[in-house]
């Protein structure tokens, strides 16, 4: 063999081996990233739940839809005693979730709690009763908020659904106590949930947030998320859903969160400021 040939041949005896090395280290890394994100999920998974509330609270859940959260967290003992709302009538209410939202109803009924319907939650604070009870809730809670309509252009699907938590978190500011009041939002993870940036939604109505986690479906035994237009679920199961907890609280409140059920540094959040907007 000449030594041109040579020289190429042994050319590429090196860039073969270059690119398989590139190769093997390639697949080491994938390895490890999938170790290291199986070790993350197993540790998540061991965390304690966030539970959003305290169990003496004084509680407003906005946006109910079969009352199912509702009846959960009482039948659960996670709290003593809620007000638990919706914008829809009574009626309308059992006409669109004829096969849960009766006996849910009965329950709350025959169990104390007070359900009111017809309350829209971007009008909190100047519906009665609410409008004489301003600044003394200690939480007011909106799982899933959706405005129930299906519109395809998703930059227009987007903004109706800021609007609506804007609305929503400068009413709901007035409700809650000035120090240790919290609002707290639900909301699955992934587009298009990410892009309202609720965290930033939040900041424009004057809070802040103090802490956000996952939520933990098996934590509330029986609720069942719903549509908000009819009875049925999403279009995957519930539990295979990442979804997450936001707690804010006003921006000059000084008041960090603690919970019975939670210590209160180091809870083992994602996330506990603002500081990742």
């Amino acid at each position: 063999m000449g030594k041109g040939k040579l020289a190429k041949a042994l050319a590429r005896e090196r860039s073969n081996a270059k690119e398989l090395k590139k190769k093997e280290e390639a697949a080491r890394r994938k390895v490890e990233a999938e170790k290291q994100k199986r070790a993350k999920n197993q540790a998540m998974q061991k965390r304690p739940p966030l539970i959003p509330f305290k169990i003496d609270d004084k509680a407003l859940l906005v946006g109910e839809g079969d009352f199912s959260f509702a009846c959960s967290i009482l039948k659960n003992n996670l709290i003593k005693k809620i007000t638990a709302t919706c914008l829809d009538t009574e009626a309308e209410v059992k006409e669109k979730y004829p096969n849960s939202a009766p006996d849910n109803l009965s329950w709350l009924a025959e169990n104390g709690a007070e359900v009111l319907f017809e309350i829209d939650g971007t009008k909190l604070h100047s519906t009665k009763p609410f409008n004489s009870e301003l600044g003394t809730f200690d939480s007011i809670i909106f799982n899933f908020p959706h405005c129930g309509n299906s519109i395809k252009d998703q930059h227009r699907n987007i903004l109706q659904h800021q609007k609506l938590m804007v609305a929503f978190f400068e009413s709901a500011r007035k409700l809650i106590k000035p120090r240790g009041g919290r609002i707290v939002v639900t909301l699955f993870e992934g587009e298009p949930y990410i892009s309202w940036n609720i965290k930033k939604l939040a900041q424009t109505k004057a809070l802040k947030t103090l802490i956000s986690n996952e939520f933990k479906w098996n934590a509330f035994p029986g609720y069942s998320h719903r549509l908000t237009a009819k009875e049925g679920n999403t279009s995957k199961p519930q539990a295979s859903r990442p979804s997450r907890i936001y707690i804010f609280s006003n921006k000059d409140d000084p008041t960090e969160w603690t919970s019975k059920r939670q210590p209160k540094t180091n809870v083992g959040t994602d996330s506990d400021s603002n500081d990742d907007l």
